[in-house]
C-alpha cells in the first residue's frame, strides 16, 4: 500500500493533485482509497460538484490528549512575530529567510522545554524520537538554537 502526501497552500492545487491521483485506478478493484483532509471546510470544497465522490464521517480513534503535562497542550499555536523583534519598524517587510531563523530557534525551544517537561505520551515518558518536525524544502536541516 502507498502513501500519498499532497501538501498545498492553495486549495485548488489539492484538488489537482487528488483529480491525478484518483484518474488512475488501483490495479486491485477491491482496493480502498482514503482521503484524508484537515477540515470540514476543505472536504465540502473538494466533493462538489462530483455525485461520485462519496465523504464519510470518521471518528478520532482515540479521544483527548495523549500528551499529559506538556508546557503547551494546545492542538494548534498561533505565533506572532512583532517586526521589532527581529530588527525591523513600521511596514518593513520581513524576508522569509530572517523569519524561518526565528521560527527554527523558536521551535527548538518548544522542543527543549516539552522534552525537559517530564511529559508523557500514552502513558509512557516522552522521548526525542516521539517528536515528528517537518521541515519545508527550502531548508537543509535543522539548527540547533
Amino acid at each position: 500500500m502507498a502513501l500519498h502526501l499532497h501538501r498545498a497552500e492553495r486549495t485548488n492545487l489539492l484538488a489537482d493533485g487528488l483529480g491525478a491521483l484518483l484518474a488512475n485506478p488501483l490495479a486491485d478493484p477491491f482496493a480502498e482509497e482514503l482521503v484524508l483532509v484537515p477540515a470540514r471546510g476543505v472536504e465540502r470544497w473538494l466533493k462538489l460538484g462530483d455525485p461520485a465522490i462519496v465523504v464519510d464521517d470518521v471518528e478520532a480513534y482515540h479521544q483527548g490528549h495523549r500528551l499529559a503535562g506538556a508546557p503547551h497542550n494546545d492542538r494548534f499555536r498561533l505565533r506572532i512575530v512583532q517586526r521589532p523583534t527581529l530588527g525591523r519598524n513600521g511596514t518593513q517587510n520581513l524576508p522569509i529567510s530572517e523569519l524561518r531563523g526565528y521560527i527554527d530557534a523558536d521551535v527548538a525551544a518548544d522542543i527543549r522545554a516539552l522534552l525537559a517537561s517530564g511529559a508523557s505520551f500514552d502513558g509512557d515518558p516522552l522521548r526525542a524520537r516521539d517528536i515528528a518536525g517537518y521541515r519545508s524544502a527550502g531548508r537543509r536541516s535543522w539548527r540547533a538554537a
